[in-house]
């Protein structure tokens, strides 16, 4: 994952945020699944969680309807936004552009 490629999937996600009734799981699991997300068998719903680095939270669940109601879409794009704004905090420390806690030395 890189800066250009989360740009695209904030993109993305603005976009449904605009229109997010009648949406395919289908385009929330695509979505998931970019931002490294992985469908792990547990529940009634397809579930996807997060790899180890970084860690984005509890796993989420995209129901696997023919379309998504709105409330559950939303829900979904927000989990999906939080996971953004991860992937974008751990990219930045990566690079060593947010500095580092006092007591440690920046990593370049």
């Amino acid at each position: 994952m890189n800066l250009k490629g989360l740009g695209k999937i904030e993109r993305e996600l603005e976009d449904l945020q605009r229109a997010p009734h009648g949406k395919s799981p289908r385009v929330f699991e695509r979505l998931a699944k970019k931002l490294g997300r992985r469908k792990v068998n547990r529940g009634t719903e397809p579930n996807y969680a997060s790899p180890a680095e970084p860690d984005l939270g509890p796993p989420l669940s995209i129901p696997h309807h023919d379309t998504l109601r709105t409330g559950t879409a939303l829900s979904i794009l927000d989990t999906l936004q939080s996971d953004v704004d991860i992937w974008r905090q751990h990219l930045d420390q990566q690079e060593g552009r947010v500095d580092a806690p006092e007591g440690e030395s920046r990593q370049r």
